[in-house]
């Protein structure tokens, strides 16, 4: 459902703004093991001239940066914050990391003889992500530790073409055999995601011992994919292939939820023993949508294809381009609900509740329970 923020409030007095940072590191901590370049020859491996440990080639020590950035005040009837956070991460394996900015905005204010109580909280994030290809790992662990990283390396026992395969160095025909770095430095694979939320409460005193609530809240996250494997890439680019070499993919997601919900509290003092009744409706719609489609034979790598798809070939030969769209009917659920609490002579709890739910996805003679 929709993600109710619960901020930080700001205090009574004047506004007092802070400022922190913190950085943190990470590594690889734990290996499979497998044979050394050494090893690999001594069990009667191919030596191909080199030495080369895969999981090295494509790892790095990871890291983190945060910022946080704050302002806080308030006065009687009033009190807000605003917060910022921004994050800067990279990953362990090679090419992966994120850039993220986080904000945040609560204020509370009362009115009318302080009977309304009013919340407001807001937060909104975004975050640009390069995703690599975690798939490198599989091949680093049985790579050829004694095959070069590059095609041009001087102690390889034999060459590749250095320019079909962008430089790297790859063993043709092995079943499912690729150069680890080649994937990890050739593949751009990015997802940009936004995120806004906000929930509004307002609460009215009736009585010293009745209030009604409604609340209102909404979710909105949209995000973006791309994924390109270049004409000079071996796995999943066809860089042998005399036709239809190079690969993009594109991603689109949208997702919304939405929240209303209505109740009344009453709290009722029976001197040694206290009653406190709840009721109310609660209604929840859930959207989603996204599309995607995938393409290839680029003419060349002379530039990122994933941004012309125009020159795909693909364009002008039928049942070879891949295409999906969907988007979900209003998904709802809508509740009405009971609670009761009671408290004998302070030691002593009986709780009641009831609740009546229904769900568009059921059929019409099975949504209600």
């Amino acid at each position: 459902g929709v993600i109710l923020i619960t901020s930080k409030k700001g205090q009574k007095g004047p506004m007092q703004v802070s400022y922190s940072t913190s950085f943190a590191q990470s590594s690889v901590a734990q290996r499979i093991p497998v044979l050394s370049a050494t090893e690999f020859k001594a069990n009667g491996g191919t030596d191909l001239g080199t030495e080369t440990d895969w999981i090295d080639a494509i790892t790095r020590n990871g890291s983190n940066i945060i910022h946080n950035f704050s302002a806080a005040g308030g006065n009687d009837n009033s009190n807000y914050r605003v917060s910022a956070n921004v994050r800067k991460a990279t990953g362990i394996l090679n090419r992966t990391g994120f850039d993220q900015i986080n904000t945040r905005a609560h204020l509370n204010t009362k009115a009318i003889n302080d009977k309304l109580d009013l919340n407001f909280n807001l937060s909104y994030t975004k975050r640009d992500a390069d995703l690599g290809d975690e798939r490198a790992f599989e091949f680093a662990q049985f790579y050829n530790p004694t095959s070069p990283i590059f095609a041009t390396d001087p102690l390889a026992r034999y060459q590749v073409d250095p320019v079909q395969f962008g430089g790297y160095f790859e063993q043709l025909g092995l079943f499912r055999s690729y150069n680890p770095v080649a994937i990890i430095e050739q593949t751009r694979n990015t997802r940009y995601t936004t995120d806004f939320n906000y929930n509004v409460a307002a609460t009215y005193n009736l009585t010293d011992n009745f209030e009604i609530t409604a609340v209102a809240a909404e979710q909105r996250t949209t995000s973006s994919s791309q994924l390109y494997r270049p004409t000079t890439l071996w796995f999943e680019g066809n860089a042998t292939s005399p036709t239809r070499k190079g690969l993009a993919r594109h991603n689109t997601f949208n997702f919304t939820s939405r929240v209303f919900e209505y109740y009344g509290r009453w709290n009722i003092d029976l001197g040694n023993n206290n009653l406190n009744l709840t009721g109310g409706y609660s209604y929840n719609q859930f959207n989603g949508s996204g599309n995607d489609f995938e393409l290839g034979d680029f003419p060349d790598n002379s530039i990122d294809w994933s941004n012309a798809i125009g020159g795909s070939q693909d364009l002008l030969n039928a049942g070879f381009i891949g295409a999906n769209s969907y988007a979900s009917p209003d998904d709802k659920i809508v509740g009405m609900f009971a609670r009761a609490n009671f408290v004998i002579n302070n030691r002593y709890f009986l709780n009641a509740s009831l609740r009546r739910e229904g769900s568009s996805r059921f059929g019409e003679d099975n949504r209600w329970g």
